[in-house]
């Protein structure tokens, strides 16, 4: 339950611009995360330097503990950006490489934007709205370095590619990375245009209902799971802004894990959708520490 005024825990509202930033490196892996005292000086510059934009739209503001880190269940790893101001946050282990799901379509997507035919381009982008999974193994196959090379191009440290697309590993600083990335230097990238266009049916059935993409005025979404349904994450982008988070367990554990770290909101607010898929997967990838990668 959210307190006001806990004094151990302030709520901000959370100016970050990697879109701005992330190319010239200054939102590296080693960076420091912000301490209280300094998540209090931060408070107020990004309380002067948003009044104009909070004036057009309501930007996301997260729960902080007395860290500076954004405050949530342990079992959910979370970052956020906003332009342009260039301060943020994230949990502690926002950096660590924990299964990327379907969250890793993202950069194969972008490795096909950049060196695929046409036909692969289009199919990237079906990938990435529908959360195909057979593309995903097509595509991978065609291009094996994709993930890795991508990695390399965004400086996402966190992020490795798999001997299959369901094994790789991302960071949810990594995928927050990456999106501001894109939106600053390629906007109309088949890959926003494909969270854009994000199905609320996925390509196996499953409803993509949960977790960040639930919340109001977001503009593109990619939402990944685990076959045995035990890991679950989500990236959104809107007005502004960049979040992701990958949870250790089910969609509704990290529906609300993200309400949890969102100042405002709460896991009602963001259920509202019916529950869940309804198809099993038609195949199984095995992974390393989970069921197998989907979504």
């Amino acid at each position: 339950m959210k307190i006001a005024g806990q004094t151990l825990k302030t709520t901000l509202a959370v100016v970050f611009s990697v879109s701005a930033l992330a190319g010239l490196g200054l939102w590296s892996s080693d960076r420091t995360v912000a301490s209280a005292d300094s998540a209090e000086k931060g408070a107020a510059y990004a309380a002067s330097a948003s009044s104009v934009m909070v004036q057009s739209t309501t930007l996301p503001r997260v729960e902080l503990g007395e860290a500076g880190d954004i405050s949530t269940e342990a079992r959910t790893e979370m970052a956020i950006a906003y332009a342009p101001v260039g301060l943020g946050y994230r949990t502690h282990g926002a950096e660590v490489s924990l299964p990327g799901l379907s969250l890793v379509k993202l950069y194969i997507a972008q490795y096909v934007a950049e060196h695929g035919s046409g036909e692969d381009r289009v199919e990237a982008m079906r990938m990435v709205s529908r959360s195909d999974d057979a593309v995903a193994a097509k595509l991978y196959a065609k291009y094996p370095d994709s993930i890795d090379s991508i990695a390399r191009q965004y400086g996402l440290g966190a992020t490795y590619g798999g001997n299959v697309w369901g094994v790789s590993q991302t960071s949810a600083a990594d995928v927050v990375r990456f999106v501001s990335q894109l939106r600053a230097t390629d906007p109309d990238s088949i890959v926003l245009e494909g969270m854009r266009q994000w199905s609320r049916l996925a390509a196996d059935g499953y409803r993509q209902d949960f977790g960040l993409a639930t919340l109001p005025g977001v503009e593109g979404a990619k939402l990944g799971w685990a076959n045995g349904r035990g890991w679950h994450s989500s990236v959104v982008f809107g007005p502004g802004y960049v979040m992701a988070a990958i949870t250790l367990g089910g969609k509704k554990e990290h529906t609300m894990d993200v309400a949890e770290a969102l100042a405002g909101i709460e896991y009602a607010d963001l259920a509202g959708s019916p529950a869940g898929g309804t198809k099993k997967p038609a195949t199984t990838e095995a992974v390393a520490g989970v069921s197998g990668a989907r979504g």
